[in-house]
């Protein structure tokens, strides 16, 4: 496999460096993305946390009124 992309790209070395440059820009800015991403999955779930804390406190009150309903 590398001998035939040595083979396409021989005599071209300003597509070879130019792809180079296309690859390391893309990997720096996928880095970035990777991150951004990462922040706002964690802050998402971290609200999510805090949903679900506040759906099982409503349910604990809805049950202890049905329960002091029922005596």
């Amino acid at each position: 496999m590398m001998d035939e992309i040595l083979k396409i790209t021989q005599g071209q070395p300003f597509i070879v460096v130019l792809l180079l440059l296309a690859v390391y820009w893309m990997t720096r800015n996928n880095a970035d993305l990777i991150t951004r991403l990462h922040a706002e999955r964690t802050h998402r779930l971290d609200r999510l946390e805090e949903a679900i804390a506040e759906c099982e406190r409503d349910r604990k009150n809805l049950w202890e009124r049905i329960a002091g309903k029922d005596l």
